[in-house]
């Protein structure tokens, strides 16, 4: 694997960074298991909203992320601290209360 991420517990919605590096790059993997990734070096601007979710704007993508309690992945992404987002579909009584929880990646040219 090109990235070193943690290995936290697969209920997670994101997985931070062990070690930094110049020229990490930021994956997503999808519910159905499809797998992209783009560099940290064309993250061009981040929004948090809390009715919509994440957007992240790179060079020629915008990857918007819906969810429930992305605060802090918020956060950890303005750090440069993120390597992985897991999108998950699990029924509400499946996830705790106050977990970070990313519903939907919603993946777009530009």
């Amino acid at each position: 694997m090109r990235r070193d991420i943690s290995q936290k517990s697969e209920e997670t919605a994101f997985r931070p960074f062990q070690q930094k590096a110049l020229g990490n790059r930021i994956g997503f993997r999808f519910a159905d298991g499809q797998m992209r990734s783009l560099p940290y070096l064309q993250l061009i601007e981040t929004q948090y909203h809390p009715d919509i979710g994440v957007i992240l704007e790179f060079a020629g993508h915008r990857v918007t992320l819906q969810g429930r309690n992305l605060q802090q992945l918020y956060c950890e992404l303005e750090a440069e601290e993120i390597g992985e987002i897991i999108e998950r579909h699990s029924r509400d009584f499946a996830v705790l209360p106050n977990a970070c929880y990313v519903e939907k990646i919603q993946w777009e040219k530009i």
